[in-house]
């Protein structure tokens, strides 16, 4: 029998999902390859893509929760991130980050954090991630990037794998047009799970 601990997050797990799902389109399957799969849909009054993630990897969940708090190594698996480092810790399992973005013929972006994990059990955690845009003063080289609303639902499925899921909603913010953010709402997460995983699946 689930302990009342339990059965709080699996209703968060529910909850967290379900509230992406308001007026929103199905998710339809963009990229299905390299054991990676990347969805997007439109939610009314958004003209941007939101994107879901999937994909099983050979990893321990302590090593998975180490790489998203190992900030200064973003860059070797985070798409276009060229440097990010923690401004607070709050706790062992809460804080807020910052991330540079340099992005090839558009103005370099920058995004803080604010990041908090929730372990529901040995096996099961949620990480949200949310945009702060005011936490810190902008910095005049970057347009700083306006929303984020994201999170990972991870599960361990035993024989040391991981089933991850990551659901985003971003706004890069600027004047780039809807196309081409569109364009790369695949491609990104893509890339973001591929390197994650090699990195996680090294002896």
């Amino acid at each position: 029998m689930l302990s009342k601990h339990n059965k709080l997050g699996l209703l968060l797990i529910v909850f967290l999902i379900s509230s992406y799902s308001i007026h929103a389109e199905e998710w339809e399957k963009n990229v299905d390859k390299k054991g990676i799969q990347v969805y997007t849909r439109l939610v009314k009054g958004n003209n941007l893509k939101d994107t879901k993630s999937v994909m099983t990897i050979q990893s321990s969940m302590d090593r998975f929760l180490k790489s998203q708090f190992d900030f200064p190594n973003y860059p070797t698996w985070v798409p276009k991130c060229s440097a990010a480092m923690l401004l607070k810790k709050m706790s062992d399992s809460e804080c807020i980050y910052r991330c540079i973005l340099k992005i090839p013929m558009v103005q370099n972006r920058d995004l803080v954090v604010h990041l908090k994990l929730r372990r529901i059990d040995k096996d099961n955690c949620i990480i949200e991630l949310k945009g702060v845009p005011d936490f810190i003063p902008r910095d005049k080289d970057y347009i700083r990037m306006p929303r984020l609303v994201s999170s990972w639902i991870v599960k361990n499925i035993g024989g040391n794998k991981l089933h991850l899921v990551q659901v985003n909603s971003y706004d890069p913010g600027g004047k780039l047009p809807d196309f081409l953010i569109n364009m790369a709402a695949t491609t990104t997460p893509f890339e973001s799970f591929e390197n994650l995983r090699t990195i996680l699946e090294k002896p």
